[in-house]
C-alpha cells in the first residue's frame, strides 16, 4: 500500500501522463529540403514511427543529441491532430526554428 501511494505521489509531483502538454518556447515548423514526408522515429536512427508534412508544427521536447555521425537530433511532439501526435525523434536540419537558426 506505502508503495502505491509513493508512486501515485511521484507521479502528481512530476506531472506524468499519456500527453504531456508541450512547452510552447519550443516551436517549430517541418521544413524537408526534399519535399517528402519527414520520418519521424523512436530514437535518432530507430524505428520509424510515422511521417510528418512540410508546414506540420512540432513542438521540441528534449533539447538535441548528436548521432554517430555528430549530427543534431531532437525529440519533437507533433500538433494539429491526425494519427501522429506521439512522441518521436527528427533530424533538426529538416526543421526551422526561431530557437535554433541556421
Amino acid at each position: 500500500m506505502k508503495k502505491l501511494v509513493f508512486i501515485t505521489l511521484a507521479a502528481l509531483t512530476f506531472g506524468i501522463s499519456a500527453h504531456a502538454t508541450p512547452p510552447t518556447d519550443g516551436e517549430c515548423i517541418v521544413a524537408d529540403p526534399t519535399g517528402t514526408p519527414l520520418k519521424y522515429r523512436s530514437a535518432p536512427y530507430g524505428k520509424v514511427l510515422g511521417t510528418l508534412k512540410n508546414g506540420r508544427k512540432v513542438y521540441i521536447i528534449e533539447d538535441y543529441r548528436y548521432d554517430k555521425n555528430g549530427k543534431p537530433w531532437v525529440e519533437v511532439y507533433p500538433t494539429g491532430g491526425g494519427d501522429d501526435n506521439s512522441l518521436g525523434w527528427v533530424y533538426l536540419k529538416y526543421l526551422r526554428c526561431t530557437m535554433y537558426p541556421k
